[in-house]
């Protein structure tokens, strides 16, 4: 029985941090990812083994981005996503709404 194409799901507006999910796949796979820009320079490359992880993405400016991931250097999808600011009202941290 041949194996089945794993599916993925990012956060598409990320803050600080990425979460990536790989379903339908072997928790042995190695994964390899890069992160590109508009311009297709990349700005995050790295592999990861599992079904979840989360990449910290808080040091990349804020924009819109490509997630890109391969399995056994094979293409599994193409994912677009957006980078904001974690900017927050400082106010909510001393009790004062």
């Amino acid at each position: 029985m041949p194996l089945k194409t794993p599916t993925v799901t990012i956060t598409q507006q990320v803050l600080d941090f990425m979460m990536i999910e790989v379903n339908d796949a072997d928790i042995s796979s190695t994964f390899s990812y890069i992160i590109v820009d508009n311009n297709q320079q990349a700005i995050r490359k790295g592999n990861f083994k599992g079904q979840i992880v989360q990449l910290r993405l808080s040091h990349i400016p804020e924009g819109k981005y490509q997630f890109i991931l391969h399995q056994n250097d094979e293409l599994l999808t193409t994912i677009p996503f957006e980078k904001k600011s974690a900017a927050f009202d400082k106010s909510h941290l001393f009790g004062k709404y």
